[in-house]
């Protein structure tokens, strides 16, 4: 396990046993005989107890990791963002038709996934003098527009209606709206199959070039270039010239201009011609040698730490697809190409099969130019490049051997033999064998292995390899984080009025229905804090905001019948001055609301709500006033008045500070209810306890409710009083055994279920 002590991270291997170079999981492979691609289909369902036991082991080996539970929650934002064309990709094409665009006073918004724009500019054309000359001018061009907008580090995730295309960044996802879109997004280059080629040390060229070019790492100390398309010869000596050791290209019958090979052996590299590819060779599992059968038929090794290869190319098609375009193989040039592109979409660059550098920049012009026709702006003509004659991907990249571990797709270990397996056992389309086998369905999804699995496909079939097609590929082009999809929360949230006070007292908030309420106050860990708060509770005062609290107003005559109608109970026996617990069910009988009753004077009743149905409860008794045609004024005073609950044996203490009410039990007795004066303010004071404990609930103007709540806690100082959080009072609230509804219960009790008979 490898340790940062910077940031604390830890990184370690997740599909091994004992981690990378002493891996005792290795001696599977003494049984592959025994565990072929599928396997677990059939060796596994029975018994059926031991699945899960078989299910833990495999879930272990696959590599999938565990989940951190220890993460905080994160979202980020979500933007929107409009334009008049989109160009996806910042490459050489993609940086020309922004050029073209710049002219314009078109909106433009040009993305790309790297930190810098340029693309193959950066690490495959290092030394080419036109293309360093394009760059700069194009780059100078974009930054000094005002129309265009350059998002890095932003990768396209997909293509949805009317020409949407979510970016992700480092920031979020910006959901980009166009009326025209240009795809510059280039090609994945593909691998060579052939035996070990998963030892380390065994890389694709591009990445060989990525690490020099853009990180200065050179990979290895002797390489040898596979050479399996037009193109290779160029990339290895521009290498060569940045440093990289370089000693051969093992040509593996791709169509070689003669120049080419004179200026890649005048740099001193080697040029060989290759049959076969017999194996890559490893000591202490890296890579040391290569084994080739050569054109007059002779077996060559050849020492090496760095095998590069440069198979061909697979367009980055996933947007296309999803916008409907059409796409075929082309036999010319060996790789899909779009055939047919939705109205107001284009190809340019490698993705529409141009791969020389100056036909690149004039495809993405020429697709610039098309955009601006589309969308009724003058334009130049600008001709689409022929694409060349020879083709840049080699037709079967796939070398097999007797012995096997020839790797198809690296992130699944789909070999060559997985394939045949699933061919002979009847998965011999596409899309069947993807996902008998796994094959494109690990992290990479397919870019640098499903091309070659169809080639294997074809073969096997015995059918060209554009009659075979290719896997549908799915959101999202790479992975999304949960974060980034959900965005920020953008539903509202009430504060109580004492939000400051519970800021001040360093309470800790979570959102509770519509509210934004302080489960705890304080330091220390959760439950210390819980358990603080309640042994103030139960041993001298506390105080608790229930703001929160739906309240209601009635005035009328007919008050007693809507509410006898609306609630189970009856207030045939309810004295002025006094409350009762009421609760409400729906026509099926299950529990709906409950609150306190207060019954003030003559047609008028005070009554509450829990939080979360405030205005449900108001809504249902304005429509059962209303039906039953009842004298009845519904005031919702819900967010007029504030409402604090002082709880506790000493709470009577505090009150009386602040009171010429008497609060002896004769006077005030519980569940009474009185209209007095609390430090000056006029204040209505219920003594109910829902806690267990001695306790008033006291409502007062939200103006003035501040104000209370400081004087309450000044008063409360000598009894030693602390705020306390709905963490505590819910802890409280259940060894009194009060419910709470929505929590203890759920859209099927009914009263009898939680002991409430007697209300009803």
């Amino acid at each position: 396990m490898l340790r940062l002590p910077l940031n604390g991270h830890e990184y370690y291997a997740v599909n091994t046993i004992g981690g990378l170079k002493y891996d005792a999981g290795r001696f599977l492979k003494f049984l592959s005989a025994l565990l072929p691609v599928g396997f677990y289909y059939k060796a596994f369902y029975r018994p059926r107890f031991l699945f899960p036991i078989w299910e833990k082991l495999i879930r272990r080996m696959t590599g999938l990791g565990r989940v951190n539970t220890k993460n905080k929650m994160w979202r980020q934002d979500r933007k929107q963002h409009f334009c008049d064309v989109l160009i996806v990709g910042g490459g050489s094409s993609g940086l020309a038709a922004a050029e073209t665009l710049s002219r314009s006073e078109l909106q433009v918004l040009l993305a790309d996934e790297n930190i810098f724009l340029g693309g193959t500019l950066g690490y495959q054309h290092p030394y080419s003098q036109s293309g360093s000359a394009f760059h700069k001018n194009a780059l100078a061009t974009i930054q000094n527009s005002k129309s265009i907008k350059c998002l890095t580090e932003h990768f396209a995730a997909g293509f949805y209606y009317k020409k949407t295309v979510p970016l992700v960044g480092p920031d979020g996802i910006t959901e980009v709206h166009a009326k025209s879109i240009i795809f510059a997004s280039g090609a994945y280059e593909q691998p060579i199959v052939f035996r070990n080629n998963d030892l380390p040390g065994v890389m694709l060229l591009s990445a060989a070039e990525r690490l020099l070019h853009r990180y200065s790492v050179i990979g290895f100390d002797v390489g040898i270039v596979l050479g399996a398309n037009s193109g290779s010869y160029d990339r290895a000596i521009n290498l060569k010239l940045a440093g990289a050791n370089i000693v051969a290209i093992v040509d593996l019958g791709i169509e070689t201009l003669s120049d080419e090979k004179e200026a890649a052996e005048k740099h001193g590299i080697e040029v060989i011609y290759a049959k076969k590819i017999i194996e890559a060779v490893g000591e202490k599992n890296e890579l040391s040698r290569l084994k080739i059968l050569t054109e007059d038929g002779a077996t060559r090794t050849m020492k090496c730490d760095g095998l590069l290869m440069a198979a061909g190319w697979t367009p980055a098609s996933n947007l296309l697809v999803q916008a409907g375009a059409t796409l075929n193989y082309s036999d010319e040039l060996k790789q899909i190409i779009p055939t047919k592109m939705p109205e107001g979409l284009f190809a340019a660059g490698q993705l529409n099969g141009v791969h020389e550098l100056n036909q690149k920049i004039q495809d993405g012009r020429s697709a610039a130019a098309e955009a601006l026709r589309f969308l009724n702006k003058p334009s130049e003509e600008i001709s689409r490049p022929e694409r060349e004659n020879r083709a840049y991907s080699h037709p079967y990249p796939i070398q097999t051997h007797n012995k096997g571990k020839e790797f198809v797709d690296f992130d699944e270990d789909i070999q060559i033999t997985d394939l045949n397996v699933a061919w002979r056992e009847g998965f011999k389309s596409v899309e069947l064998m993807k996902r008998y086998t796994t094959i494109g369905m690990g992290p990479s999804q397919g870019k640098v292995s499903n091309m070659n699995g169809v080639r294997i496909l074809a073969e096997l079939n015995k059918k060209p390899v554009g009659v075979i097609g290719t896997t549908t590929p799915r959101p999202f082009t790479y992975p999304v984080a949960i974060g980034a999809l959900a965005g920020r929360r953008l539903r509202r949230y009430w504060r109580s009025p004492l939000h400051d006070c519970h800021i001040e007292a360093n309470g800790h908030f979570e959102e509770a229905g519509l509210w934004l309420r302080a489960m705890t106050y304080g330091a220390g860990d959760f439950n210390q804090r819980v358990e603080r708060e309640y042994a103030t509770v139960r041993h001298a005062v506390g105080i608790i905001d229930v703001s929160t609290l739906g309240k209601i107003e009635l005035f009328g005559s007919d008050c007693v019948k809507l509410l006898e109608y609306a609630y189970t109970c009856s207030f045939e026996k309810l004295t002025k001055g006094m409350t009762r617990y009421i609760f409400m069910t729906d026509s099926s009988g299950v529990l709906v609301d409950d609150g306190v009753a207060a019954y003030l004077s003559e047609g008028h009743f005070y009554i509450t709500a829990t939080s979360s149905h405030a205005h449900a409860v108001v809504k249902q008794l304005r429509l059962f006033a209303a039906q039953l045609d009842l004298n009845v004024t519904i005031i919702d005073r819900t967010r007029q008045v504030g409402a604090i609950n002082l709880a506790g044996p000493l709470s009577n203490k505090v009150l009386e500070k602040l009171t010429d009410q008497p609060l002896d039990s004769k006077t005030f007795p519980y569940l009474g209810v009185r209209d007095i004066t609390v430090n000056g303010i006029q204040s209505r004071i219920m003594r109910v306890g829902f806690v267990g404990e001695l306790g008033y609930e006291i409502h007062a103007p939200a103006n003035s409710l501040k104000k209370l709540w400081k004087a309450l806690y000044s008063a409360g100082k000598e009894f030693n009083i602390r705020p306390f959080g709905v963490e505590a009072q819910r802890l409280l609230r259940l060894e009194k055994g009060h419910l709470i509804f929505g929590q203890d219960t759920d859209g099927m009790t009914t009263p009898y279920e939680v002991n409430l008979g007697w209300g009803c």
